[in-house]
């Protein structure tokens, strides 16, 4: 909920500065709905598997803990 929150902050924002700017949310279906890259992270860094949860494209990026 937090980063909804924050976003329909920054919307509004948006808008004071500018009247016409609309903004659009997207919401994920409730499969992932709980992911977030927090926990993306918490979850590589004690080794634990990700696969399920991140495009087989980034999977590559996550090993190298580099980008911790």
């Amino acid at each position: 909920v937090s980063d909804f929150e924050y976003e329909l902050q920054i919307g509004y924002a948006n808008h004071a500065l500018w009247e016409d700017m609309e903004t659009i949310y997207l919401m994920p279906s409730l499969k992932h709905a709980f992911i977030s890259s927090s926990i993306v992270r918490s979850i590589v860094a004690h080794g634990g598997d990700v696969s399920s949860l991140v495009p087989k494209e980034i999977l590559p990026f996550l090993k190298d803990q580099s980008c911790m």
